[in-house]
């Protein structure tokens, strides 16, 4: 419980002392309830999450097993793609 305190409070004071917007995200509220943290990422992203994407990004969330990705590349592609970008811009 104090590692985790320690770890909470570290953060905390990185966001405070650097000022820049943020937004916390959790494994396991990604888990209880993807849909509504995925919108929350758009959201503070400043994108707009369509049904469609958000169906494609819970495709890629597989609780419980670890999935290397096998290149930065393919992440960033798909993310592009979600996006909806033609470049490398994530």
């Amino acid at each position: 419980m104090r590692l985790h305190v320690k770890t909470e409070r570290q953060n905390l004071d990185f966001v405070f002392k650097h000022k820049m917007p943020t937004l916390f995200v959790s494994y396991e509220k990604l888990l209880v309830n993807p849909d509504e943290t995925i919108l929350d990422l758009a959201q503070f992203l400043g994108f707009s999450a369509t049904p469609r994407k958000i169906r494609q990004i819970n495709s890629f969330i597989h609780p419980g097993r670890y999935e290397p990705v096998d290149t930065i590349g393919k992440a960033r592609n798909f993310l592009n793609q979600l996006l909806g970008r033609t470049s490398n811009t994530v």
